[in-house]
């Protein structure tokens, strides 16, 4: 959920350095070019693993590490932060040849740890030309849980899935009915009937597959 609102934990945070009388930066996002952010794209070593993954999707830089991705956002060229997630701050150290050689995570305190940059991004998932016809067969909702259901949606060209009170994520075909999600560990299985009408999906999330009946 990249649009997210400020946890507990965070706000705990906030709340406690503001009384000690040490508030934290106010950070405000600036624009940065699309072939900047691919520049900082990679695997970053961490000394306690997972490491931290960064990928550029479209105009925003997003930060993997194990099952949880989070939007980047840029208070300077080679500066960002985590808005509402986390008050660690990033900043991307180039070498004398123009390439990024290191990631600095700068934690609250201000203590600096620095993440080797050791090779390029994952390889990304190849994805198919789907009709809007075709994934309109799909369209609809899928509840995993009483009250919990993830919508599935075409807006425009693009496809779409929401699940209740998160914030919509893009899907990309990679089949007719398997599809997946770039900026985290996901993807979404359709399942069809004798009929071959959608019956259901699994979304497997983490190496984790949960069942979802269709049921609008």
């Amino acid at each position: 959920n990249h649009g997210r609102q400020p946890g507990p934990s965070y706000i705990a945070q906030q709340v406690t350095a503001t009384a000690m009388g040490r508030p934290f930066k106010d950070l405000k996002p600036i624009t940065v070019a699309a072939d900047a952010l691919t520049a900082y794209e990679g695997t970053y070593a961490v000394d306690t693993p997972p490491n931290r993954i960064i990928v550029r999707d479209g105009d925003k830089l997003v930060l993997k590490r194990g099952g949880t991705s989070v939007i980047m956002a840029p208070y300077a060229e080679n500066e960002f932060f985590l808005p509402n997630a986390s008050f660690t701050r990033y900043r991307f150290v180039k070498g004398n040849d123009g390439k990024v050689k290191h990631m600095v995570a700068i934690d609250s305190n201000d203590v600096e740890e620095i993440n080797p940059r050791t090779g390029d991004k994952p390889a990304e998932r190849k994805s198919i030309t789907l009709s809007s016809k075709d994934f309109d067969l799909l369209v609809g909702d899928y509840e995993i849980a009483p009250g919990f259901v993830l919508n599935v949606r075409r807006e425009g060209e693009r496809f779409i899935t929401q699940a209740t009170n998160q914030g919509p994520i893009e899907i990309y075909a990679e089949t007719d009915t398997r599809f997946f999600v770039k900026v985290i560990n996901a993807e979404l299985t359709f399942k069809k009937d004798a009929d071959g009408k959608v019956s259901g999906l699994v979304l497997n999330q983490n190496g984790r597959d949960t069942p979802a009946k269709k049921i609008k």
